[in-house]
């Protein structure tokens, strides 16, 4: 059975289970602040513990500031070249 894993700002997130799949809120927003498109999609059980990796690094106070600051220096181009693409709802 696939489990939902749901993210709470603050709250530790925990992977019990190899089928768990998380589900992420997606929100496009164009330069004028105007919300075009909301979606939801949940990650594979493969790319959960990655992601929420991530996450708690970016959240984190010693860490999270430092690398925002990395990426902003990065030509976008520089930046798009680290993507590693992966299915999502599948």
């Amino acid at each position: 059975m696939t489990k939902l894993i749901i993210l709470e700002r603050g709250k530790p997130y925990l992977i019990d289970n190899a089928e768990q799949r998380l589900l992420v809120d997606l929100y496009a927003v164009d330069d004028k602040g105007i919300l075009r498109a909301i979606r939801a999609v949940t990650l594979s059980p493969k790319l959960n513990l990655g992601f929420l990796s991530a996450v708690q690094e970016q959240l984190s106070v010693t860490t999270g500031e430092k690398q925002i600051a990395v990426w902003m220096r990065q030509q976008p181009e520089q930046l798009s070249q680290q993507i590693k693409m992966e299915a999502l709802g599948k």
